[in-house]
């Protein structure tokens, strides 16, 4: 929590802040009760400068407007909350032991997974650390990303690498090689 006191004297403020904080309340209390205030809100922080102004109108119609500079560091951080996948034919799982075996682990980058036959797509759903990372997901290799993160699998192994993009732009691939097991087609 950052608290800033306005001084009626002051129309200017510069506020650095970590990359922790997410966003800003501005509140704002005149000292004519009756005066109309605007722009007390929570505003989002993205990294790098963010400008907000607080304006003051008294009740004999001048207006005093302060401006908020707000420099939010970018954070250096990769990893997604997690990573899960949605399987719309998840009661299938339960056909053996070996399928659909996992949980997301920030640590590790590279999962097997085997998932029956007749699971022909999944979605993997990302949950980012803060909105203002970047995901993008590809198919065997780092060449062109997808355009969503609902997949087809093609029966045998099928690669997915998922790649986390933190504030500042460092890069995290979490590699997923989906086998779609070709065996419990003839079960």
């Amino acid at each position: 929590i950052a608290i800033i006191w306005l001084n009626a004297t002051k129309e200017d403020y510069e506020i650095n802040l970590d990359e922790t904080h997410l966003t800003l309340k501005v509140d704002a209390v005149p000292k004519d009760k009756e005066a109309l205030v605007t722009g007390i809100e929570d505003i989002p922080l993205p990294p790098g400068k963010t400008i907000h102004e607080i304006s003051v109108t008294a009740t004999d119609g001048s207006i005093r407007v302060y401006t908020l500079t707000i420099n939010r560091e970018p954070s250096s951080n990769p990893n997604p909350k997690s990573i899960d996948i949605n399987n719309i034919y998840d009661y299938l799982c339960d056909l053996n032991d070996i399928y659909c075996n996992y949980v997301f682990d920030k640590d590790i980058t590279n999962y097997d997974i085997k998932y029956p036959y007749d699971t022909d797509n999944i979605t993997f759903v990302v949950n980012k650390l803060t909105p203002y990372q970047d995901v993008k997901i590809y198919k065997d290799n780092l060449d062109t990303p997808l355009e969503g993160f609902k997949v087809n699998l093609e029966p045998g192994i099928n690669t997915f690498l998922i790649e986390m993009i933190s504030e500042d732009k460092q890069s995290k691939i979490f590699t997923y090689n989906i086998d779609r097991d070709i065996t419990g087609k003839y079960l």
